[in-house]
């Protein structure tokens, strides 16, 4: 395997709230996480119980080092583990939201130029409401089971690099309907 450092695989816990209940076990994922980055060339950086100005001022603080670094960046992934709610928050442990559009914005090719044509990676382990998620047992292999299947996609042609290309953004749940 190269070996190589890849970029920065940043991982936000969130464990002690005010009013909201401990995410009892966090900590393991939070080792598995790390694990995985650094096995495959990531230099992991992690921090735990931030508040939702904590949570903006870490991410704004990582993205002004990406951009004074000399070192060449390949790509960079951000982990954020905490409470969250519909509409795309997620809960600092002071309780208070921060957009999950905020958190990747600070990435985007406009505020963070060297990032540009790098894979920007989002991983949110975070509640997006209280609704169950329903079982896809009637999905096999990517089409539904009475034979459709979903349409692809056209390429869409822009002028130059599209301001957040190459982002990926995971989200753990489902929002509510």
């Amino acid at each position: 395997m190269d070996r190589r450092e890849k970029g920065t695989a940043f991982i936000i816990n969130n464990y002690n709230f005010k009013t909201l209940s401990p995410r009892t076990g966090s900590d393991v994922d939070v080792e598995n996480v790390k694990h995985v980055f650094k096995e495959i060339g990531y230099k992991v950086i992690a921090a735990q119980d931030l508040t939702a100005e904590g949570i903006r001022d870490e991410v704004t603080s990582l993205k002004d080092k990406i951009l004074k670094s000399d070192t060449p960046v390949m790509s960079f992934v951000l982990v954020l583990m905490s409470h969250g709610d519909t509409e795309g928050v997620i809960y600092g442990t002071d309780e208070q939201p921060v957009k999950v559009k905020e958190i990747t914005d600070v990435f985007s090719g406009r505020k963070c130029p060297k990032l540009n044509g790098k894979p920007k990676m989002f991983f949110f382990q975070a509640c997006r409401g209280d609704q169950k998620m329903q079982s896809a047992y009637d999905v096999i292999d990517g089409a539904y089971a009475g034979g459709r299947s979903s349409k692809i996609p056209q390429p869409v042609e822009f002028e130059g690099n599209p301001d957040k290309a190459d982002t990926f953004i995971a989200l753990s749940t489902c929002e509510d309907d």
